[in-house]
């Protein structure tokens, strides 16, 4: 409309002052390219697990894992035997509530959870909700690889035959996975998510000894194993996140002049 009004009155373009942005129709829409796309984050996909498996061998990591193997021992000397038989004079205390909580654990119900959550942040382009989500699922991919290399290395007898014929019970693959998640809720979101995660994990831990397909010790290794990958990963993704230098691309569409810029937190 500018432009029609100085032909009107014969202004030459060469002489007219620079367009004023103030000028323009705040409805006007102007498209933008995304901040992030699946095409980036399949590029970035590697390096990035690589990162986070990097970020897993510090020597916090090696202490809790050793505390961790060293009480799931003992408790497989002590406790377990009595917590079979526990659950054996009584099984399935919880019934219907114990089924309900195991599928919480269950990798067909996590793996479409947390794809459909990183597509809601592709579509939204939501930042933060998008670094949580490739978090979560980079550690939900090493603690399920991790958890199941070591059942297969241990190969231990479950409590009852009714899943795997007996076999590969340690650690639980419901509480590694299910604290992993809660990790990564707590560390991204604060306590205030986090406690109701942990506190659903424990209970999805808990609905594996009720239904007799796992040992104590096995849920116990579980959960820290899941837990210290979680964290772990979740740190240093975060840590990145809140980076002091940020890069953005950006396109004006009015323009069409692309960009990028460099923003300096201080």
């Amino acid at each position: 409309m500018l432009g029609l009004q100085r032909a009107a009155l014969g202004e030459s373009s060469n002489e007219s002052l620079p367009l004023d942005w103030r000028d323009l129709d705040p409805a006007l829409s102007a498209e933008t390219v995304p901040l992030f796309t699946l095409q980036d984050d399949l590029r970035d996909c590697w390096p990035d697990l690589q990162s986070d498996l990097r970020s897993l061998f510090v020597w916090e990591n090696a202490l809790i894992l050793g505390i961790g193997t060293g009480v799931s021992l003992g408790l497989r000397e002590e406790a377990d035997g009595e917590v079979r038989a526990w659950t054996a004079s009584s099984p399935d205390r919880w019934g219907t509530g114990s089924q309900v909580l195991r599928q919480f654990g269950e990798f067909q119900w996590q793996v479409p959870t947390l794809l459909l959550g990183y597509t809601y942040s592709l579509w939204r382009q939501d930042e933060p909700l998008h670094d949580f989500f490739r978090s979560t699922i980079s550690a939900y991919s090493l603690t399920s690889a991790t958890t199941v290399a070591i059942k297969g290395i241990a190969d231990t007898q479950r409590p009852s035959n009714d899943f795997e014929d007996g076999r590969f019970g340690f650690p639980s693959f419901h509480a590694s996975s299910c604290f992993c998640i809660a990790a990564n809720v707590e560390t991204w979101y604060g306590w205030g998510a986090g406690l109701p995660a942990y506190a659903l994990a424990g209970l999805v831990g808990w609905s594996r000894i009720d239904q007799r397909e796992h040992d104590l010790s096995d849920v116990v290794f579980g959960s820290i194993l899941g837990y210290t990958i979680g964290k772990s990963v979740a740190l240093s993704r975060l840590s990145a996140a809140e980076s002091r230098w940020r890069v953005n691309p950006w396109f004006d569409a009015n323009h069409e002049a692309p960009g990028v810029s460099f923003d300096l937190r201080y």
